[in-house]
């Protein structure tokens, strides 16, 4: 059995970092709204403004959907809980999962990466998880071979190359273990 968790320090950027960003966005907007009237400029840092604003909200409502900030993995499951304003604990085997995508597989390290199983169930785990690439290789050391292949020519369809073959080395590296 092998836990991960946030630190203090991410979980709480990640829980709690929007309400300050989103009260500083709303009285920049607030403070633009009457200039408008007089200068048209403003109307596009205004619209600029909400833009910025209805995306950084949008991001914190998914992860607070999708993110656990503890995670259990035993032998042939793996344990998700500790969600935002929720209560909920997710339990997923690993023979039920179906695909694994975003963050190394995409090719976008800061992204998140995602786990789906066959019930629809979706969790999110980002790269700042103590233990993360402990959590990855015991992910994928685990996951039915159809779905490690499939995660395999994702990294091998990488543009960058070079990304791409430092990541297959170490995956089959860890695999091999």
């Amino acid at each position: 059995m092998k836990s991960f968790k946030y630190s203090i320090f991410a979980q709480f950027i990640y829980r709690y970092a929007n309400i300050p960003l989103s009260l500083l966005l709303i009285v920049h907007l607030l403070l633009l709204l009457p200039g408008i009237q007089h200068h048209w400029e403003f109307a596009i840092l205004a619209a600029f403004n909400i833009v910025i604003l209805y995306a950084l909200n949008r991001y914190y409502l998914k992860s607070y959907k999708l993110f656990p900030y503890y995670i259990i993995i035993k032998d042939d499951i793996i344990i998700c809980s500790d969600f935002f304003f929720q209560r909920k604990k997710y339990i997923i085997k690993f023979e039920d999962i179906i695909d694994i995508d975003g963050g190394i597989f995409s090719g976008k390290m800061t992204k998140p990466i995602y786990i789906k199983d066959k019930t629809g169930n979706v969790i999110g785990v980002n790269q700042h998880l103590k233990g993360f690439n402990v959590f990855l290789t015991l992910l994928l050391s685990k996951v039915p071979k159809n779905v490690y292949d499939e995660t395999l020519v994702k990294l091998s369809n990488l543009k960058d190359k070079k990304f791409s073959s430092n990541i297959l080395k170490y995956l089959n590296k860890n695999k091999k273990k």
